[in-house]
């Protein structure tokens, strides 16, 4: 039996498959181009972000390669059951490892970004890198001994039914990719808890001036809680410049204003000075309202319905 004698939903998830590995390679390759930059790892997010592009490219491989071990052995019954039995016991357990090591590293992302947000201008970026290189480290060995019971307990079960192996085949395939486009949407999701109006370019006063304004407007927030948070936004911006770019090391960022509108937004006006670099200030400005650790002290900002 050929691919060309399949069903046309065997052939759909075939396609898929390919696709997605395609996408994957390109992800995993960009990624990685990415966050081999220096700049991009004086903290542990970026070594944790370049470890996570590489299990991730280990993940949709190990996909790929479960998803056509079933089918040729499906379609081919002559090959050796010794075969089949070695597919079965190794293959798994090694897809389950490399998608619970992207897991964690994503959620080490998340808990060093919070750590960041509480600790503000404190956080110590040595140290920081220190424990990422040990967690990557130990991690792989922590998730091994979690499913160590995998390849010891499995075992092949031979169907004599061909045409329920068939069905049974189209529905693993099936489960397969969407658990895949979950997981990635699950980690890969960077939608904006709150919608408000993003900073405008920030505006330097001079060419060769080291000092930056701009503005943010948001929505929906309490003023008094709003100007409560002044210090936390400072420290906010603060430390996200500094890791912008060497040359911003010294910058630091003053909010000199807080408003309402007359449409009942709130404005927070800000100066930035002591910037080296100005191109990677201006876009680190930019992304900052999207990050989480604004997110988080917005979050506080929104007076609570009795």
């Amino acid at each position: 039996m050929t691919m060309a004698d399949q069903t046309v939903l065997m052939k759909i998830n075939a396609a898929l498959t390919v696709v997605m590995f395609v996408g994957g390679l390109i992800n995993s390759i960009l990624s990685v181009l990415t966050f081999q930059n220096k700049d991009l790892r004086q903290v542990g997010c970026g070594i944790y972000l370049l470890a996570s592009s590489i299990t991730s490219f280990l993940t949709i491989s190990m996909f790929t390669v479960k998803f056509w071990f079933t089918v040729l052995t499906q379609m081919n019954l002559s090959i050796s059951v010794s075969v089949v039995r070695g597919g079965c016991v190794s293959i798994e357990p090694l897809l389950k490892l490399c998608l619970y090591l992207d897991a964690w590293l994503n959620a080490c992302v998340a808990v060093e970004r919070a750590i960041l947000v509480f600790k503000g201008i404190n956080f110590n970026k040595q140290k920081s890198q220190r424990i990422a290189r040990w967690i990557i480290f130990i991690l792989p060995f922590c998730v091994m001994g979690s499913i160590i019971h995998e390849p010891i307990h499995r075992e092949l079960r031979e169907s004599f039914n061909k045409k329920m192996s068939s069905y049974c085949l189209v529905f693993v395939a099936i489960i397969a990719v969407i658990s895949t486009i979950v997981v990635h949407a699950q980690f890969d999701d960077t939608m904006m808890a709150v919608d408000f109006d993003g900073p405008p370019p920030p505006k330097c006063p001079t060419a060769d001036s080291d000092t930056m304004t701009s503005s943010i407007t948001i929505p929906g927030v309490d003023l008094a809680l709003l100007r409560a948070q002044k210090n936390s936004f400072e420290s906010c911006f603060t430390s996200q410049l500094q890791l912008s770019s060497p040359s911003n090391i010294k910058a630091s960022v003053e909010v000199h204003k807080i408003q309402q509108l007359d449409s009942g937004d709130c404005k927070i006006s800000y100066r930035c000075s002591g910037v080296g670099d100005q191109p990677s200030a201006e876009t680190c400005l930019g992304t900052i309202p999207n990050s989480d650790a604004f997110q988080t002290i917005l979050a506080k900002c929104y007076r609570v319905q009795s």
